[in-house]
């Protein structure tokens, strides 16, 4: 039996300054990396990366042994922060990163901890010009309401070992973890779902509003005008806004194709609240079985079988799984407004 030959990969030099996503990607590519060569992750890394970056070996132990990371040391601090970075910076492919980086953010201290976030609610009463020994007004937060709650974001995508050949494992691997976790993000963010398995969509418990007839710049301008805040629209109604609003416009457009085609969607960021977990999960498996669906089932449940079904180990191949801890709650009733069937 022929021995197989290791995967190349010239070292990549560290950048003069990563962003805290750079470090979670690179820790995914390691541990991948590291799977398909019988090596630990720590030395994949180094056969990666060289010895420059010594943030990414710290999230690498994180999520492959399972430290405890959710305490008030600066490992605490840094995987969180990368998992967050890592949410916000899903670029393009995500609507809902462009809010994550808008709204208020927090952290899981672990996986079973919640998270009361003060109530929102705009008040010209909150503060005011006093005079000199006169009582300064004192204003209560509302913390009774909005609760943030560990959800479970995961993701399994199946590798072929040439796609981690001649140094191509971290643009690969980045691509994998943009796609998967960006169009699940914007899916549930910007659905009408109440909260589940998932946080609750956005659109939940909102009554659409009525578009403007007429088609035109006109009933753009109207509906816009009704909806007022940071905006959201499908892939053309983004385009068509972009190219006949005014460039003095003052909200961010976002494009997401995870809405209708038609609809529109307006939130006030600051009223939004959004937590990600400290520690996330890595993992790779060469001897599975896996179901390849959407909406995967149990591989064998009495005599029904899932199909199609592929074992990585025939077929030469990697999975590699990733397990988030995220949620997002409104912080006051009204911060979402929509609209369907634009008739611009």
């Amino acid at each position: 039996m022929n021995a197989r030959s290791p995967i190349t990969a010239p070292i990549v030099r560290t950048p003069s300054r990563l962003r805290p996503a750079d470090n979670y990607a690179r820790a995914v590519t390691a541990v991948a990396f590291g799977k398909a060569n019988r090596i630990s992750a720590e030395a994949a890394f180094r056969q990666l990366f060289g010895t420059d970056d010594e943030v990414t070996p710290v999230l690498i132990r994180a999520a492959v042994s399972g430290a405890t990371l959710g305490n008030t040391s600066w490992a605490g601090a840094l995987a969180s922060q990368a998992v967050g970075d890592f949410m916000g910076a899903l670029g393009p492919v995500s609507a809902a990163s462009a809010l994550f980086n808008r709204a208020m953010r927090v952290s899981f201290p672990n996986a079973h901890s919640s998270i009361t976030v003060p109530g929102y609610t705009a008040s010209a009463g909150g503060a005011s010009f006093v005079g000199e020994g006169q009582p300064i007004p004192a204003r209560s937060l509302t913390i009774s309401a909005p609760v943030l709650t560990p959800r479970k974001v995961a993701a399994i995508s199946v590798l072929t070992r040439e796609m981690l050949e001649y140094g191509n494992a971290e643009p690969v691997i980045r691509a994998a973890l943009v796609e998967n976790t960006g169009l699940a993000l914007d899916a549930a963010m910007f659905g009408t779902a109440a909260a589940g398995t998932a946080p609750a969509g956005l659109r939940n418990g909102v009554t659409g509003l009525t578009p403007t007839a007429g088609g035109g710049i006109h009933a753009m301008t109207r509906d816009l005008g009704a909806l007022a805040a940071a905006v959201v629209a499908a892939p053309g109604e983004h385009v068509k806004i972009l190219f006949n609003s005014n460039p003095a416009f003052p909200y961010p457009v976002l494009a997401s194709g995870a809405l209708p085609s038609g609809t529109v969607l307006a939130i006030a960021a600051n009223a939004l609240a959004v937590a990600v977990g400290v520690r996330p999960e890595i993992d790779v498996a060469e001897e599975s079985a896996l179901h390849l669906d959407d909406a995967p089932a149990q591989i064998a449940s009495g005599s029904t079988v899932a199909a199609p079904v592929i074992s990585v180990f025939q077929t030469g191949q990697i999975a590699l799984r990733t397990i988030l801890q995220a949620d997002w709650v409104l912080r006051a009733p009204g911060a979402v407004a929509w609209v369907a069937n634009v008739t611009w």
